[in-house]
């Protein structure tokens, strides 16, 4: 055996070198280089990924749309992704991939219930809507994100965000939509339809598409469809008005009282058509709906006078919710001739029913005459918001002040201020036909000057706070109200009888 062999050859044990035979080192060395080769790949992956980047101004794709999210560099970095264009889509899209797993699931509700841990979590959700806005942002641009996104149509979870995105490439992803309505999966079909319907009018060539799929068996698919129906048939009634009053009997409730809504708007010029469907809405069970048809009817005008005797009779019925709409509803198709029917429907409501149904004849200004010994008697009324808003409607009908001027100067001496005041306020309304409150608002004045000078009544601010009441208003919403200042006592009394404020001192 030479010196420096590496095996022998009776035994075939390797040579040793110290403790170490050659082959076991050379093993040993090739792992350590496989591991350093493997670390610098993925130290320098990153960086080439980097180098092959699009940017702008200097700043990658991904630096602009981490700026998407930091308040007040919105704009800017718009801008920049519209610049880089179709190139930011592959940086774009893997924010779709995002996915939450169960143990950052767990971890998260864990620390939810520690009071003593406070940790930030990012949420798939928010990356599917990052990646939805910077699609939105480069619009036909991101065109090349189409077949990706259509993939992901029957992902339930993601399907939404990705029809957000194919929505906002807008015609171009057209018909990648349409033919997603004939897809096996119900997911992917109701996201095409609402994809469509935040289109609205752009897919109007697809409507005949879009009205073949409500007789879809699916709930969330019908609905879906009922929805792009209306969004996107706004410019065709001649084919969405027969197709909506078709559903108006099959639907649930909610699906009911949007397509009321849509043939108020879309059916308005085919009155002879949709206002007997709508009148069917004044029957319906859901007291919601019946709400929802007495406001369409009163779009229509007096071309909706064939519902009056139906909701003449609804008007009286004091248990019935939705007094307000019918009363609105009466005074848009017949005018004047609702006031003494909604004077009579007063009697038996709640105070809030009284005051908003009180507060709409106030819209009928002096047409609302016949209304005015009904307000008068309103105007003793326990309730406050029922009291002062009778008070504020007689000055808003400025009509027979001979019976409503009397009981206003009575209102002067009521113990509660704003009481006074609103019928000072009203008082000043009716000008100089109502001088025989002069000598009340004189001593009024004098009781207000003799506080001025005491400084009482007055706010941190050394000013005296501005007062006024909250004027009940028939919306959607019960609680909604106009605020109405009043006006001074001084103010009134110069309104009325300017010689006699002027010899009083008032300014």
């Amino acid at each position: 055996m030479r010196p420096g062999d590496c095996h022998t050859k009776s035994s075939g044990i390797p040579r040793r070198v110290g403790d170490t035979t050659v082959v076991e080192k050379r093993r040993r060395n090739g792992i350590a280089l496989g591991v350093l080769a493997a670390f610098l790949l993925i130290a320098v992956s990153p960086s080439l990924l980097h180098w092959r980047e699009p940017g702008y101004e200097g700043k990658k794709v991904t630096f602009w749309l981490r700026q998407l999210r930091v308040s007040g560099q919105e704009r800017e970095a718009r801008a920049a992704l519209k610049c880089i264009g179709p190139d930011a889509v592959p940086w774009i899209l893997p924010k779709f991939g995002a996915r939450d797993s169960n143990f950052k699931t767990k971890l998260e509700k864990w620390a939810d219930q520690q009071p003593w841990i406070e940790l930030q979590f990012n949420h798939a959700n928010e990356e599917w809507s990052h990646g939805v806005q910077a699609i939105q942002i480069l619009g036909p641009q991101a065109k090349a994100a189409i077949p990706a996104l259509t993939a992901m149509l029957t992902d339930p979870p993601i399907a939404s965000f990705a029809v957000q995105a194919l929505a906002g490439i807008g015609p171009d992803a057209l018909p990648t939509l349409v033919q997603a309505l004939t897809n096996q999966s119900p997911v992917a079909r109701s996201a095409a339809l609402l994809g469509l319907s935040s289109l609205g009018t752009n897919a109007e060539p697809q409507l005949p598409a879009i009205i073949a799929a409500l007789p879809d068996a699916n709930p969330g698919v019908w609905h879906a469809a009922l929805e792009a129906v209306i969004q996107v048939g706004e410019n065709r009634p001649d084919l969405t008005v027969p197709v909506l009053i078709g559903s108006l009997q099959t639907g649930d409730s909610t699906a009911r009282g949007s397509i009321i809504l849509a043939l108020s708007s879309l059916g308005k010029n085919q009155p002879a058509l949709v206002v007997p469907a709508l009148m069917k809405g004044l029957e319906d069970l859901d007291p919601r709906i019946r709400f929802s048809a007495a406001i369409a009817l009163g779009r229509f005008k007096a071309d909706a006078r064939p519902a009056v005797p139906k909701l003449m009779e609804l008007l009286q019925d004091t248990k019935a919710r939705g007094g307000g709409a019918i009363a609105r509803t009466l005074k848009e198709i017949i005018g004047a001739e609702a006031v003494l029917p909604i004077c009579q429907a007063l009697a038996g409501r709640s105070p809030m029913a009284q005051a908003r149904m009180i507060s709409l004849l106030a819209d009928f200004g002096g047409d609302a005459e016949a209304a005015v010994p009904t307000l008068i008697g309103f105007m003793k009324a326990e309730d406050s918001q029922v009291r002062l808003t009778a008070i504020y409607t007689l000055g808003k009908i400025r009509r027979k002040s001979g019976l409503a001027v009397p009981r206003l100067i009575e209102s002067l001496a009521a113990e509660d201020d704003d009481t006074q005041l609103a019928a000072a306020t009203t008082l000043a309304s009716f000008g100089n036909e109502a001088k025989d409150a002069v000598p009340v608002l004189l001593e009024l004045v004098t009781k207000e000057n003799l506080l001025k000078a005491r400084g009482a009544g007055r706010g941190s601010d050394g000013k005296p706070p501005v007062k006024g009441y909250n004027l009940p208003m028939f919306q959607r919403s019960a609680s909604s109200a106009e605020f109405i200042p009043f006006l001074s006592f001084e103010s009134a009394l110069q309104q009325i009888d300017p010689e006699a404020a002027k010899q009083a001192g008032v300014r």
